[in-house]
């Protein structure tokens, strides 16, 4: 195995570290002649060195290392995983190891940039709808409820669709190659011989779940404060990726990511409207970038394999 470069991460790349924060590395190597001949390369290994004082649970002076083969660093690029785009921003500073194929890398990383920002905002509204849910979703979902709640349970959506009450989060559609007409309720699609007893009884659930969920958030409690400051994080980045085409470590906003991390703030009155905030905006900003639509693939496939090739001959990378 050769590797190609280390990178210190998490915390202490964006700059949120604290006193606890143990430290991660990521990392890319070369897979061996062996591994390429008999297929064998591992897409990602992972390692922990634990302190030794308290095996049970991460502490600062812990180490946590992932390793990735470099074919498959390149597809989390291409595909625009956060932890790829991460790296190949990191600073000097928190390079522990490199080599000339990482500096070819990051000299060429503007072709892995493109519109594409569905898995940051598919990772974002993940992290977001775990703990909270914007108040239109909840109230529309009641007014629909309402709605079934005066219909007669045995019969079929179909019968009432004249009268179905329509707004934001209740959306009527039709499938040009499906004769059945559906009805979206807060992403929860229906078809229209659905009995009604059937959608109560989800509809139901939805409310119960998501409210006891909202109700929670409003009380700052079950918030996985980590992971939101993660979200918030991801947000600031792509925003900060398309007004300058790069991405700053450590982060210029770290003291609001760690005060957020830390669980200062209030989640539904502070975070939650920051967060849906950025998200249009980072959707603006895509839709006016001049990045291309899609990322180039053939460019960072010729780049796999006139590298591959290169290692093949020389042994170097």
């Amino acid at each position: 195995m050769k590797k190609i470069v280390s990178v210190v991460y998490g915390s202490h790349l964006y700059g949120t570290n604290t006193k606890d924060s143990d430290t991660d590395l990521k990392g890319v190597y070369m897979p061996s002649f062996k591994d390429f001949y008999l297929n064998t390369i591992k897409n990602e290994e992972n390692n922990s060195i634990k302190d030794i004082k308290d095996c049970r649970k991460n502490t600062k002076n812990d180490i946590d290392y992932s390793i990735y083969s470099f074919q498959y660093f390149i597809k989390l690029a291409i595909e625009n995983q956060v932890v790829a785009i991460d790296m190949i921003h990191a600073p000097d500073s928190m390079i522990l190891q490199s080599s000339n194929l990482w500096k070819k890398i990051v000299k060429n990383r503007e072709k892995f940039y493109s519109k594409n920002i569905v898995p940051f905002i598919g990772y974002v509204r993940n992290q977001a709808s775990k703990y909270g849910i914007r108040g239109s979703r909840l109230n529309d979902a009641k007014i629909f409820l309402d709605f079934l709640n005066k219909l007669d349970p045995d019969s079929k959506l179909k019968e009432y669709w004249d009268w179905i009450p329509t707004s934001e989060h209740i959306l009527c559609f039709y499938n040009e190659n499906d004769p059945i007409r559906q009805i979206k309720v807060c992403n929860k699609k229906f078809q229209e011989t659905c009995k009604i007893s059937y959608i109560k009884e989800i509809i139901e659930k939805f409310i119960n779940v998501y409210g006891e969920r909202a109700k929670l958030a409003a009380e700052n409690k079950g918030i996985d404060w980590k992971a939101v400051s993660h979200a918030m994080r991801v947000l600031l980045e792509i925003i900060e990726l398309f007004k300058y085409k790069t991405i700053t470590f450590p982060l210029k906003e770290a003291e609001l990511l760690k005060s957020i991390k830390l669980g200062f703030l209030n989640y539904v009155d502070d975070v939650l409207p920051l967060l849906e905030k950025l998200t249009d905006e980072a959707k603006e900003l895509s839709e006016k970038s001049d990045f291309p639509k899609n990322v180039d693939v053939e460019f960072w496939e010729d780049f796999v394999c006139r590298n591959v090739s290169k290692y093949f001959k020389t042994g170097k990378i």
